[in-house]
């Protein structure tokens, strides 16, 4: 006849609780950081985006972007490059740089 031992089932319980609890905080742990890594990529290209250069008309902080004329009626001014050329709106096939006016 097997005796039963009353103290060998909860701590069976409780470590497979503890197992998964563990496997649980992994897992978000986890996600946490694919999501942080997805965040910082997408403020980098932000960032990018941003940056000033004497040959760069698309800029999201200055509201510019390359388009084929700069129309006043839509309340669009046009940017002259410094160097004469907006490389970024020449490789898009594209010949002005325009700005909110």
């Amino acid at each position: 006849m097997l005796m039963r031992k009353k103290g060998v089932e909860p701590a069976t319980t409780a470590i497979i609780a503890m197992i998964i609890g563990i496997v649980v905080v992994i897992i978000v742990i986890m996600i946490f950081r694919q999501q942080a890594s997805a965040g910082a990529k997408k403020i980098t290209d932000i960032g990018k985006e941003a940056e000033l250069t004497a040959d760069k008309c698309a800029n999201l902080i200055l509201g510019r972007a390359c388009s084929s004329s700069c129309d006043p009626a839509r309340g669009q001014r046009p940017v002259y490059s410094p160097s004469g050329v907006w490389k970024d709106c020449q490789a898009k096939g594209l010949s002005a740089c325009c700005e909110a006016a």
